[in-house]
């Protein structure tokens, strides 16, 4: 998988060491680094604190609390951050161009010992894209069970929703995990 940084986008992408297993399958997963800056990304989680929050479980156990953006301001904010992903990764998949819609934005927040099981997204869904938001102990996205991505505050990334791409969210061992998602479609 690539790791960009989009403050210095004349570096070449970086690949993450222990990815070359599965070249064809990872590369259609981007990072993009500085997608929102930690300001932007404090602003997210405070204006969510105060919102509504709803226990999200699997199997009977919990994996996190999740809350709709509902907030203009916010909303202006992702999605200029997250249409700049999918920009950015339609210059190298040019089929994402055409997922031009988005399903809203959802915080999720990962208290201590919360994760999320190895899934897929559902058949229709298009393009998944998650940016982080803050730093915890534990809470790492990885994918197909073994392959950790970066997970600094304001890195983005983005994958086609496919049973091809299965990710979980690894449990959190000390503080909060938060991050915002969508799905292009």
């Amino acid at each position: 998988m690539k790791v960009i940084d989009v403050a210095k986008p004349q570096e070449p992408a970086a690949y993450i060491e222990g990815t070359e297993w599965d070249r064809v399958t990872q590369d259609y997963i981007r990072q993009y680094k500085g997608i929102l800056t930690a300001e932007q990304c404090r602003t997210i989680i405070a204006a969510a604190d105060y919102g509504q929050w709803e226990e999200v479980t699997h199997n009977d156990t919990r994996v996190c609390d999740v809350a709709v953006i509902t907030s203009r301001a916010l909303d202006s904010i992702l999605f200029g951050a997250f249409g700049g992903m999918l920009k950015l990764y339609a210059q190298d998949f040019w089929r994402a161009a055409s997922m031009n819609t988005d399903n809203g934005y959802t915080v999720a927040r990962y208290s201590p010992s919360d994760h999320c099981p190895i899934h897929h997204e559902p058949v229709g869904s298009g393009i998944r894209a998650m940016i982080n938001l803050s730093e915890c102990d534990g809470g790492e996205l990885q994918f197909f069970g073994k392959e950790k991505v970066e997970s600094s505050v304001g890195i983005g990334t983005i994958f086609p929703s496919s049973f091809m791409f299965p990710y979980e969210i690894l449990p959190v061992t000390e503080g909060y995990r938060y991050y915002v998602s969508t799905n292009f479609k």
